[in-house]
C-alpha cells in the first residue's frame, strides 16, 4: 500500500514527514488509524504525444 507520512515516527517501519513508501497493509493499518499516514493514489503514466525515437538526434527526421 502506497502511503505518505504525516508525521515522523519510528517502529516496525520508520518514516519522516512527507516520505512516500510502499508499506504492507498490516503495518500501515494502525498508522492510518492514528493519522500518522495517509494513502497515496498511484499515478498511472500518461502519454505526452509522439516520442522521437530517432537515435541520430535529428529532429527533422
Amino acid at each position: 500500500m502506497l502511503v505518505r507520512a504525516k508525521v515522523s515516527f519510528a517502529g516496525p517501519v520508520s518514516m519522516a514527514v512527507g516520505e512516500v513508501r510502499d508499506v504492507p497493509e498490516d503495518v500501515a493499518a494502525p498508522l492510518l488509524h492514528c493519522n500518522y499516514l495517509e494513502t497515496v493514489k498511484e499515478k498511472k503514466p500518461r502519454g505526452k504525444g509522439v516520442e522521437n525515437n530517432d537515435p541520430s538526434g535529428d529532429p527533422g527526421g
